[in-house]
C-alpha cells in the first residue's frame, strides 16, 4: 500500500460461465496500469463444481507472466498480503456464471406497468420467462397451468397507479396464488415481488397469504411517473441469494473478494457510466457472453441496463433461435447457408461454449450471430427510440466486449458487426475491449476509483477509430459527402461518399486530424440536413470510416445481390 492509502495491487477476476478472466492492476510509476491478465476454462459445472478452481487456474497464469507470487500454499488460496513480490494488496471479482432467477412478470397494461417491470427484470439480469398480463384471454385454469409449468424461482407483481386499479391487479395476484399451491414442503416455492398500487398491500398480502412476499414501491405511483428504484433493488437481492445458492464456490469466491460478489453485467453498466462521465456525452456499450448479453447505456446523462441472461453466445445461443430465424442470421452472411446447418452450428456452440471457429465460413456466421444477439437488446435498450424513427440517437463513443468480438481476427470484422446491428449516427467512436478489462474496471471503480480511471487513461481499450455517419435517403451511387481530412502534417484527403458505399481512410492511432464534412442538403451528419461541419478526430486501428449505407439500413431482397452487398462490405472493413 502506498503512503496516500491506495492499493498498490489489484487482482481483478470475472468468472464467466465458459470463461474465468483474470487482471492485474499496479502501480508503475506512480499511476495504475494493467499489467497481465490470464484466463482459463470456468469451472463451475461438473466435473469441478467450484468455480474458484477455474480462478486459480487464470491466476497461475498472471504469476507465470509477471513472476509474483499470488496463489497461497493452501489450494485455493490467494496471497492478500502483500510482501513483495509476493501477493496483492486487493482482489475484487464479479460472476455471470450462476443461472439466472426465472422471473414471471405479473401486470395490467403492456405499455406501462408491464413495460416498467420487464426493464426491472432486464437490469437486474433476471431471466423473464413468462408474462401474466390483463389481456390474457386464456381461462384461469390455463393461466395457473402455464405458470406452474414455467417453474419461475421470481413473480414480480405491478400495475395499478397509487389510489387507481384495485379488483384486476387483486385477481392477478389471486391467479399467481393458485399457481403457488404445488409447491410442497420440499420445494421452496417462488418469490413474490409486490410493485403495484401501494394502497393494495394488505389485499394483496390476504390473496398472497403464505407465499414469500415483498412489497416495495409502486413502479408506476403516476401513470406518467416511473420509479424502478426500489423493485430493482429488491430483484437485484433476489439475484445475489439465487446466484450464492446456484453457483459452486461462490461462497468462497465472496469470502476471498471481502464479502463482496458483483454481477458482471452491473459491473460492465459501471464502466459505460463512467465514459459517459468522462466525454460528458451519450455513449452505449453492449457484450456478448456466453450466459448473457449485456447492453450499457448513457443517454443525457441517464444511465440504462439491459441484460438478457436468456441469450448468449454459448450455453443460451438454442434460445436464440427461439425469437429469431435461421434466415436472419444467414442474412449477414456473403453466401448461401441452409437452415439446417445454421441450427447445427448453434447446437454445437451450446454444447462447446469455448470452441473458435476453424473456418471463414464458421467465423462469419459466429459474427452473424453476433450480430443478432446485439439486435435483440434494441427494443428494450431504449424504449422512446420509435421517436426518433427507430434509430439510436447520437453517440458519442461505442464501446464492444465479449470474446466473440475481441478475438476477431481483423478490427475491422469486430467493426462491421456493431455498424450492422446498432446503426449509428452522426459521429462516433468505436472502442475495443480486448482484454475483457471492462467488467473489471466498473468492479475496481467502486472500491479503488482511482485505479480504473488510470487504466482508462493508460489505453486499456482498443480504439478502432472514429464513425461519420450521413443520414438521408438517395439513390445508389449518389454523392451525399464530401469529405476532407487535414493531417497534423497539413497534407489532405478529400472523398466523395456515395449513398451505399462504405469508405476506409487512413488514420493511424494516436494521430489527430480535422474533419472538413459537406452533406448534400437531404443528409445530416450531426449538425443539421445540408450543413457544414468541422470535427476534430482522433485515429485507431482502422482509422476513419464513411458509413453511407443509409439509416435504417436496408438489405437487397434478392439473396444474391444480397451475398455480394455483404461481400462488398466485409472487403471494404478490411475482412
Amino acid at each position: 500500500m502506498t503512503d496516500n492509502g491506495l492499493r498498490e495491487s489489484i487482482l481483478v477476476a470475472d468468472c464467466g460461465r465458459a470463461t474465468t478472466r483474470v487482471a492485474l492492476l499496479d502501480m508503475v510509476g506512480g499511476r495504475y496500469r494493467f499489467v497481465a491478465r490470464g484466463e482459463a476454462p470456468s469451472t463451475g459445472d461438473a466435473p469441478w463444481s467450484d468455480i474458484t478452481a477455474g480462478l486459480v487456474h487464470a491466476t497461475a497464469k498472471v504469476e507465470a507472466i509477471t513472476g509474483r507470487e499470488i496463489i497461497g500454499e493452501q489450494e485455493g488460496s490467494l496471497v492478500l498480503a502483500p510482501a513483495e513480490p509476493k501477493g496483492v494488496d486487493l482482489f475484487v471479482a464479479s460472476t455471470s456464471a450462476a443461472p439466472a432467477p426465472k422471473t414471471v412478470l405479473v401486470g395490467l397494461m403492456d405499455d406501462v406497468s408491464l413495460a416498467s417491470a420487464r426493464r426491472v427484470a432486464l437490469s437486474s439480469g433476471a431471466a423473464v420467462v413468462g408474462v401474466l398480463g390483463l389481456g390474457d384471454s386464456d381461462s384461469e385454469g390455463d393461466q395457473v397451468q402455464r405458470l406452474v409449468s414455467l417453474e419461475p424461482d421470481v413473480f414480480l407483481i405491478a400495475g395499478g397507479t397509487d389510489g387507481g386499479a384495485a379488483d384486476p391487479v387483486i385477481r392477478l395476484a389471486e391467479t399467481v396464488s393458485l399457481s403457488l399451491l404445488p409447491f410442497g414442503n420440499n420445494v421452496a416455492p417462488p418469490t413474490v415481488i409486490y410493485a403495484g398500487n401501494s394502497e393494495l398491500r394488505t389485499a394483496i398480502a390476504e390473496a398472497l397469504s403464505g407465499a414469500e412476499l415483498r412489497s416495495v414501491e409502486n413502479v408506476r405511483r403516476r401513470f406518467d411517473l416511473e420509479h424502478l428504484g426500489p423493485a430493482r433493488a429488491e430483484l437485484d437481492a433476489v439475484c445475489e441469494a439465487s446466484r450464492r445458492f446456484e453457483l459452486a464456490g461462490a461462497e468462497r469466491l465472496k469470502e476471498l473478494a471481502g464479502g463482496a460478489l458483483v454481477q458482471t453485467a452491473k459491473a460492465f453498466g459501471w464502466t459505460v457510466q463512467y465514459l459517459g462521465k468522462v466525454l460528458g456525452s451519450n455513449v452505449i456499450g453492449v457484450d456478448v457472453g456466453s450466459a448473457s448479453v449485456t447492453a450499457a447505456v448513457v443517454v443525457d446523462g441517464r444511465p440504462q441496463l439491459i441484460t438478457r441472461s436468456d441469450l448468449g453466445n454459448g450455453h443460451h445461443l438454442p434460445e436464440l433461435l427461439e425469437q429469431i430465424t435461421p434466415q436472419q442470421i444467414s442474412r449477414w452472411l456473403p453466401k448461401e447457408i441452409e437452415p439446417g446447418d445454421v441450427r447445427s452450428f448453434v447446437a454445437d456452440k451450446a454444447l462447446f461454449p469455448n470452441s473458435v471457429p476453424v473456418t471463414l465460413d464458421d467465423l462469419f456466421l459466429e459474427l452473424a450471430i453476433a450480430r443478432e444477439l446485439i439486435r435483440t437488446l434494441l427494443p428494450d435498450m431504449l424504449p422512446s427510440r420509435s421517436n426518433a424513427g427507430g434509430m439510436l440517437p447520437p453517440m458519442e463513443a461505442i464501446l464492444a466486449s465479449g470474446a466473440v468480438l475481441a478475438n476477431a481476427p481483423r478490427p475491422g470484422l469486430a467493426a462491421l458487426v456493431l455498424l450492422d446491428a446498432l446503426q449509428p449516427v452522426g459521429i462516433c467512436s468505436l472502442m475495443l475491449d480486448t482484454e475483457g478489462l471492462a467488467p473489471a474496471l466498473g468492479t475496481v471503480a467502486r472500491v479503488e476509483p482511482l485505479a480504473t480511471a488510470q487504466v482508462i487513461e493508460s489505453g486499456a481499450f482498443r480504439e478502432l477509430g472514429t464513425v461519420v455517419v450521413p443520414v438521408g435517403q438517395a439513390e445508389s451511387g449518389d454523392v451525399v459527402l464530401r469529405l476532407t481530412m487535414i493531417y497534423e502534417n497539413g497534407s489532405e484527403l478529400e472523398v466523395e461518399a456515395e449513398y451505399g458505399s462504405l469508405e476506409v481512410l487512413p488514420l493511424a492511432a494516436g494521430q489527430r486530424a480535422e474533419l472538413h464534412l459537406r452533406p448534400c442538403r437531404r443528409f445530416d451528419v450531426g449538425a443539421g440536413p445540408g450543413r457544414k461541419s468541422r470535427r476534430r478526430v482522433y485515429g485507431g486501428a482502422l482509422g476513419v470510416i464513411v458509413d453511407a449505407r443509409g439509416r435504417p439500413l436496408c438489405l437487397p431482397s434478392d439473396p444474391n445481390a444480397r451475398q455480394t452487398k455483404i461481400q462488398q462490405w466485409l472487403w471494404d472493413m478490411g475482412g
